[in-house]
């Protein structure tokens, strides 16, 4: 029996998985890439959620040591008052 080519059967099978495993990356990515409008606009809702969120935390922590400072002033401005009351008397 001759035969035609011996060393070709090998060879079509690693082709054909290349093209294979290369035809499943490309759909693979393709998939991954696309995506819906409604589904962006809920990730940059989710994002600017997360910056006001951060934001309101950081004015937290900016106004509160200013309104105890302010309440303290206010505490010692009605006690100088007061010094001031009895003084007069």
């Amino acid at each position: 029996m001759i035969r035609f080519c011996p060393g070709w059967g090998g060879l079509v099978k690693k082709a054909f998985i290349y093209m294979v495993i290369g035809l499943s990356f490309f759909c693979i990515l393709f998939l991954s890439c696309s995506k819906k409008e409604e589904e962006v606009k809920k990730e940059k809702g989710a994002i600017e959620k997360m910056t006001d969120q951060v934001a309101a935390d950081a004015l937290d922590k900016i106004n509160d040591p200013l309104n105890k400072a302010r309440s303290v002033q206010d505490m010692h401005d009605q006690n100088a008052e007061q010094i001031e009351d009895t003084m007069e008397e």
